[in-house]
């Protein structure tokens, strides 16, 4: 049996973080995870999302929603922002 050699490779990893309410919490660049971490104006947020033709896994489209959202709560919240850690 011969034995196959295998190169090596770097896999980028990608992580994304939401400040909401002075929390910081760790998402996925998912739809479901996204409008359950904004659950408070989810059905507005959905509706934004489709309107304006965005995809919540493409970053600045994501910029746009959390724009939108910022816009939509009170200031008492405080803003909510993304990270990302590489």
């Amino acid at each position: 049996m011969e034995s196959v050699s295998v190169p090596s490779k770097f896999v980028r990893e990608e992580e994304l973080y939401l400040v909401k309410e002075g929390q910081i919490r760790r998402i996925k660049r998912k739809k479901s995870a996204i409008l359950e971490a904004l659950s408070d104006k989810a059905s507005m947020i959905a509706e934004f999302v489709k309107s304006n033709r965005l995809d919540y896994s493409v970053e600045s489209d994501l910029i746009k929603i959390l724009e939108f959202y910022d816009k939509e709560t009170s200031i008492k919240m405080g803003k909510a922002g993304l990270f990302q850690k590489y």
